[in-house]
C-alpha cells in the first residue's frame, strides 16, 4: 500500500474535518491505489451526506457500495484507524499523493501518445490527440479547487487593485471597453449579426487598434472565410486612407500609390498572424492555436466564423458540432490564458421582427453559443434596411450578455466607404 496514501486517509479517520481540505486539492485520480481510491470515495460520499467519518461509517459505506472486500476489509480499515500519523503534516501528505498522481499521469500520457497511429491523421489531428491526453496532466496538477476565505480574498483584490487592476485587451471602442472591462484572458466574447452588418470590419479595427498600442498586442486571426490577401485589403484600406472599391479597381493615382507605398511600411512592423486555411474542425484550430501561442505568443485570438468551422463527433447533428465548438473554444481560452472573439451567425428569425433587432435566441445551432459565451455583442445597424441611411452610420453593438459587468447598447459609427467603425464623436 502507498504510505502518503496510507496517511492522508489515516488522518481523516481520526481527524474528520480535514476532509474538506483534502477535496480541495485531490481527486481520486490522485490515489494509485484502488483499495484507496474506494476508501476516499466512500469518506467523500459520506461528508456531502453530512455523516460522521470512522471506522464504522466508512465500513457501512463501502459495504453498502459492494467495495469493501477490494478495499482492503475491515483489517485495513483498522489499521488506518489505529495508525496516528501527525495532522500537522496533513497538506505535506496531501501534496505528495497529488505529486506521485501527476507522475503517474504524465508516465500514462507518454505511453498514450507513443501509441497514436502515426499515420491516417493529419499533423493538427495528432498534436490535438497529444494535447487531449497532455490535458489530463495538467488538469491533475493546477485543477485542483482553490479554496480560500473571504478575508483573503478581499485582501487579494485589495493589493490588485493597489498595484493597479489589469484593463484586459483594450477593443478600441470606449463603450465596450467600459462594459466589458476590456477584452479578458480565458474569455470567450461572440460578435454576432446578420450578413452585411461589417462584423469581419469590426474584428479587424480592434485588432487594428490593439497592433497601435503602445506595448503591441498580438492577435491572431482565424479566416475561415476571407483569404490572407481579402484581409490584406482592409488593412491597406485602413492604413492608406484609400476605399477597397478602389484598391480593386487599381486604377490608382502617384498619391494613391505613394500613399500605398507608406501604408505598407507602416504594416509590415505590426505582428499580426492570420490563419487562413478554412473549413477546421476545433480540434484543428486548437492544435494550430496551441503552436502559435508558443511559437509566436499570440495574445488574442479572433475567429471569422464559427459556423464554417467543423466538429470531430461523429454526429449528423449540426447542433451538436456546434456544442462541441463552443466548449472546445471556451476551454481553449482557458488552457491558453486568452481571450477569444468568435464571430457568429444569426438565424433568420430577427427578419420577421418589425425592428430586426437581434436577441440571444437568434443565435444560429446551438443554445451552447449563448451559455458558453462570456460575453455576446449584437452589431446591428438600422440604416442597413432603409432606402436612405438617415442614421449617418451610427450602429448599436448591444452587449446583450456580460458575465463582466451589465448589459446594454453602445454605440459605434459605419463609415460605408471604408468599411469600417470608429467611436462616436
Amino acid at each position: 500500500m502507498n504510505e502518503t496514501e496510507m496517511a492522508v486517509l489515516a488522518c481523516i479517520m481520526n481527524n474528520p474535518t480535514l476532509m474538506y481540505q483534502a477535496k480541495g486539492s485531490l481527486n481520486l485520480a490522485h490515489f494509485g491505489t484502488v483499495a484507496n481510491r474506494f476508501i476516499y470515495t466512500a469518506m467523500s460520499d459520506l461528508l456531502v451526506d453530512g455523516q460522521g467519518i470512522d471506522l464504522i461509517s466508512v465500513r457501512d459505506k463501502l459495504n453498502s457500495m459492494g467495495k469493501l472486500e477490494v478495499s482492503g476489509g475491515v483489517a485495513y480499515l483498522a489499521r488506518l484507524d489505529n495508525e496516528l500519523p501527525s495532522s500537522a503534516h496533513f497538506m505535506t501528505y496531501v501534496d505528495a499523493v497529488r505529486a506521485g498522481g501527476v507522475r503517474r499521469a504524465i508516465t500514462d500520457a507518454g505511453k498514450a501518445i507513443a501509441r497514436i497511429p502515426p499515420v491516417g491523421q493529419t499533423p493538427e489531428e495528432l498534436l490535438s490527440s497529444m494535447h487531449s491526453e497532455l490535458r489530463v496532466v495538467h488538469e491533475l496538477a493546477e485543477g485542483h479547487l482553490r479554496v480560500t476565505t473571504g478575508e483573503r480574498a478581499v485582501n487579494e483584490l485589495v493589493e490588485m487593485m493597489e498595484d493597479g487592476m489589469d484593463p484586459g485587451i483594450p477593443t478600441g471602442f470606449h463603450g465596450l471597453d467600459q462594459k466589458l472591462s476590456g477584452l479578458r484572458p480565458g474569455n470567450v466574447v461572440l460578435v454576432a449579426g446578420r450578413p452585411a452588418m461589417g462584423k469581419t470590419s469590426l474584428i479587424m479595427d480592434m485588432a487594428d487598434h490593439q497592433l497601435r498600442l503602445e506595448e503591441p498586442v498580438v492577435p491572431c486571426i482565424f479566416s475561415l472565410e476571407m483569404s490572407a490577401q481579402e484581409l490584406a485589403m482592409v488593412m491597406l484600406s485602413k492604413e492608406s486612407g484609400i476605399p477597397r472599391q478602389k484598391l480593386k479597381a487599381g486604377a490608382l493615382s502617384k498619391d494613391e500609390w505613394r500613399a500605398i507605398a507608406r501604408a505598407r511600411s507602416q504594416l509590415a512592423g505590426r505582428p499580426l498572424i492570420i490563419e487562413d486555411s478554412g473549413g477546421l474542425s476545433i480540434d484543428q484550430l486548437g492544435a494550430k492555436a496551441r503552436e502559435l501561442k508558443n511559437t509566436r505568443a499570440i495574445d488574442i485570438i479572433y475567429i471569422d466564423y464559427i459556423q464554417l468551422m467543423s466538429g470531430t463527433s461523429r454526429s449528423d447533428s449540426r447542433t451538436e458540432q456546434v456544442s462541441e465548438i463552443s466548449r472546445g473554444l471556451k476551454l481553449l481560452a482557458k488552457d491558453l490564458e486568452i481571450p477569444i472573439v468568435a464571430l457568429s451567425q444569426l438565424s433568420r428569425k430577427n427578419e420577421e421582427r418589425a425592428d430586426r433587432r437581434p436577441q440571444l435566441s437568434d443565435l444560429r445551432d446551438s443554445g451552447s453559443l449563448e451559455q458558453d459565451a462570456d460575453a455576446v455583442i449584437f452589431v446591428y445597424r438600422s440604416g442597413y434596411y432603409k432606402a436612405v441611411d438617415t442614421t449617418h452610420g451610427m450602429t448599436e453593438l448591444n452587449v446583450a450578455k456580460n458575465r463582466s459587468g451589465p448589459p446594454g447598447p453602445v454605440h459605434a459609427v459605419w463609415n460605408a466607404e471604408m468599411t469600417s467603425f470608429s467611436n462616436p464623436t
